[in-house]
């Protein structure tokens, strides 16, 4: 009996390792492990060329024609990001679709610029 409880007990602990293992290994966006997004991004806007820079760990760079630099965080969730710019007043949402070396980032708000990128 006592070694039956042994046996179990250990077997408890290998599927719980294995779960927590296999969490870990599909971690998705969420800024935590690299991402499909990750790299050098160039574009437009509807007003002006853009260069984005995520580095698939959560942090972002953006410049604009215009001289315009920022940094800051991202996050993923699904097909949706919300980018966080340090000269921003707040984060903003956006869909986003990859198809090859294009990505559409679409603004949540049609107030806010939308852009249509290739990847460098």
């Amino acid at each position: 009996m006592r070694k039956t409880k042994s046996i179990m007990l250990v077997l408890a602990t290998v599927m719980a390792l294995m779960i927590v293992l296999s969490m870990t290994a599909c971690g998705g966006g969420g800024g935590g492990g690299g991402d499909e997004l990750k790299g050098t991004w160039t574009g437009r806007s509807e007003d002006m060329e853009v260069t984005w820079i995520f580095d698939g760990k959560g942090g972002c760079k953006m410049e604009n024609e215009f001289g315009f630099k920022d940094e800051g965080t991202y996050e993923l969730s699904g097909n949706a990001i919300t980018i966080d710019l340090s000269k921003w007043d707040e984060a903003l949402g956006y869909t986003y679709k990859i198809d090859g070396s294009h990505m559409s980032l679409v603004a949540d708000e049609s107030i806010r610029p939308s852009y249509e990128l290739d990847k460098k």
